[in-house]
């Protein structure tokens, strides 16, 4: 049995009409630079780093958003982190990693000083303040009512502004340092970790332990590459400290 088969269109090429077909191309992806989405991505970068989550912080069509970024940017999880009620001062916002660190820091004085004093604290510091203890431990503290004079009880006693007034009663003045490097040559510089034993003794001796980059210590500690010295020193001393505990 012989079968004959017939080339579509008499064997000629088709012809299709695409000119009222729309291409695809990076005009059509999401612009990450839009003021808008940068500023859910600045707000979700700062209440990860204080631990928080605060939906009213933004618009109502930009809580999914948020709230996606949010769980990138944390390490932990979203059911985890403390809900506050109002929004970061705007000078925390700008300068988080600094501030963040600055609150592991008064911290890390009460706990040597023996003491646990959350009474003046803004409701967005105490997450921050609160997984300190979480993590050192609370039962060998004394929870006072007020503390001596020479234990600071907010960040503008820490950095030596007591003299300084709020803004308001919901609020201290941010208290930050450089928000980034001064010389942007110094971004690329390497850095150097060293272990000193019998620290101011006659007998103190150290040793390099880590030769790395300030790009790749900045890397791996999710901070920016032109974060300033003393902000870069707080988290890597955070760091260390969380993982040996």
């Amino acid at each position: 049995m012989l079968t004959t088969f017939c080339a579509i269109n008499q064997g000629k090429p088709e012809v299709y009409d695409y000119s009222d077909r729309v291409q695809i191309t990076a005009n059509h992806r999401p612009d990450t630079d839009l003021p808008q989405i940068k500023s859910v991505s600045r707000k979700a970068k700062s209440h990860a780093l204080f631990w928080i989550i605060c939906e009213e912080a933004v618009e109502e069509w930009k809580v999914d958003a948020y709230k996606i970024q949010l769980k990138h940017e944390s390490d932990r999880k979203l059911e985890n982190l403390t809900e506050v009620s109002t929004d970061l001062p705007e000078e925390v916002e700008k300068h988080a990693h600094q501030i963040a660190g600055q609150m592991s820091t008064l911290a890390r004085t009460h706990y040597h000083n023996g003491v646990y004093y959350p009474d003046e604290l803004s409701e967005w510091q105490m997450a921050r303040y609160e997984g300190f203890f979480e993590r050192h431990g609370r039962q060998e503290l004394t929870e006072v009512e007020y503390l001596p004079d020479n234990i600071p009880a907010t960040l503008a006693e820490l950095n030596g502004n007591s003299g300084e007034q709020p803004a308001s009663d919901m609020e201290e003045p941010a208290v930050y340092t450089a928000n980034s490097l001064q010389d942007e040559s110094k971004t690329t510089e390497n850095a150097e970790i060293f272990l000193v034993l019998g620290g101011e003794s006659e007998d103190e001796r150290g040793a390099k332990v880590l030769e790395t980059t300030r790009r790749d210590l900045c890397k791996r500690l999710d901070l920016d590459n032109d974060t300033p010295d003393e902000a870069l020193w707080e988290e890597f001393r955070q760091h260390l400290s969380d993982s040996m505990n």
